[in-house]
């Protein structure tokens, strides 16, 4: 399984969330239930998981031998800072650990492009509704 479809079910969820943070006009039917959601999540298996380290050009230096270990996990974190939008990547490594780790500066590839044009990117889109 590639994990492709998934990042781009994150992506179109940040971008759905900027877009009604940032037009107070927008209407209820397409911003109703984003402008109260604080997150948002999906399940997935070890399998998956690896995929979408794939799609984001992180899996080589975040698990390289293997597939993730179970209960392993990747938060996005969507973040305003002065003005502009961030997204920090986090892994939890497997249950044995609290600790989550910052693995944003290891994404590359396409998503790595993303994250540096975000704030161009999604002053560009507009909602879709359904």
């Amino acid at each position: 399984m590639r994990g492709g479809s998934q990042l781009w079910d994150v992506i179109n969820h940040m971008d759905q969330k900027i877009y009604c943070l940032e037009n107070e006009r927008a209407s209820e039917e397409v911003c109703g239930w984003y402008n109260n959601l604080k997150y948002f999540a999906f399940s997935a298996h070890d399998s998956t998981l690896n995929g979408l380290l794939s799609a984001l050009g992180a899996k080589e230096k975040v698990v390289p031998d293997d597939l993730p270990e179970y209960t392993a996990a990747v938060l996005f974190e969507l973040w305003k800072v002065n003005g502009q939008y961030k997204v920090k990547v986090n892994y939890h490594r497997n249950y044995n650990t609290t600790q989550w780790e910052d693995i944003t500066g290891n994404i590359s590839g396409l998503f790595a492009f993303l994250h540096s044009q975000l704030p161009k990117l999604l002053s560009k889109t507009f909602p879709v509704p359904g």
